[in-house]
């Protein structure tokens, strides 16, 4: 008889999902579109306590998140286990640059999609819902 252990899920804190999330990435929004739900990828950073994420003005993303409540999902794994983690962020999408320039200048390379820089929005997202899970297989 074989002796297999099931996945063990174990909740984060919300200090331990942000510190997974500084190291930047890509990361799916999920927003609606006529109604209808859509799960765009993105890539962000996350600067002190909050995310943004840059996309072109003209695409889905720009148009149906801002202003809007969005779901933001970000998913990864440690190297060298068999840990893989998933954060889980609910904020309204809002729309506009930071003013501090320290923050500015971290986000100076976060691009959307494609090397152009014209027609790039940026949005924001705060982590008060924050949630996360450690997966250990």
């Amino acid at each position: 008889m074989s002796t297999t252990t099931s996945p063990q899920l174990r909740s984060l804190s919300r200090e331990g999902s942000l510190r997974l999330l500084r190291t930047g990435g890509i990361c799916s929004i999920a927003v609606t579109e006529k109604a209808l739900p859509v799960v765009v990828a993105a890539r962000f950073a996350l600067v002190g306590d909050t995310i943004y994420v840059r996309a072109r003005s003209e695409t889905l993303l720009a148009r149906a998140a801002t202003d809007r409540v969005v779901g933001c999902g970000v998913h990864g794994m440690q190297s060298g286990t068999r840990r893989r983690w998933t954060v889980s962020i609910t904020a309204v999408a809002e729309f506009g640059a930071p003013t501090d320039l320290a923050t500015r200048d971290e986000l100076a390379s976060l691009r959307s999609w494609g090397d152009e820089e014209d027609g790039q929005v940026l949005l924001r997202l705060a982590t008060d819902l924050v949630s996360g899970q450690l997966i250990e297989f």
